[in-house]
């Protein structure tokens, strides 16, 4: 009898070991789902914020090409306002390409 009641409360204690086994186990699973979760987070956040950025750069770039075009047609104004030899001669430059690329390259 003693024996019997001996190997059950070893049975018992092995079931309760592999139970309190179980338990952690699950506990761990939690908590790797948990953080694998806040590393999800952190990087849809960081995706976000890189989204944000790169449309910030845009429309720094375009409004920086809206400021040089509009430099380029004052000028253009300008020229259109001279008269004389000085005149002709910028007409023949822009005729030619030569000021205007001139300016945009500058500009850039």
């Amino acid at each position: 009898m003693e024996e019997e009641e001996e190997e059950e409360e070893k049975e018992e204690e092995e079931e309760e070991e592999k139970e309190k086994e179980k338990e952690e186990e699950e506990e761990e699973e939690e908590e790797e789902e948990e953080e694998e979760e806040e590393e999800d987070e952190k990087k849809e956040e960081e995706e976000e914020e890189e989204e944000k950025k790169e449309e910030e750069e845009k429309k720094e770039e375009e409004e920086k090409k809206e400021e040089e075009e509009e430099e380029v047609l004052l000028l253009l104004y300008c020229i259109y306002d001279l008269k004389g030899p000085c005149m002709k001669q910028i007409l023949y430059l822009l005729q030619r390409g030569i000021l205007f690329s001139g300016i945009v390259k500058r500009n850039q």
